[in-house]
């Protein structure tokens, strides 16, 4: 009886922080985002199109100062 209350108390705890880590993510990724577009809106990005062997192109982001 007791055992089985361990390991649900201990169950609980890992989804817990399961979810605390990715809300934490998701809140680190919204925050990224939002810094992006700024620096952007103040012209402190500099962006290059490029194209590799394959032709593929790419966007290269050149931070101004940095």
């Amino acid at each position: 009886m007791i055992s089985e209350i361990y390991i649900l108390l201990w169950l609980l705890i890992a989804i817990g922080i399961g979810y605390a880590f990715k809300q934490y993510g998701e809140l680190q990724h919204a925050q990224g985002i939002t810094d992006a577009i700024h620096m952007h809106y103040r012209k402190e990005l500099e962006y290059k199109i490029t194209k590799d062997k394959f032709g593929k192109e790419h966007l290269q982001v050149k931070i101004n100062g940095g």
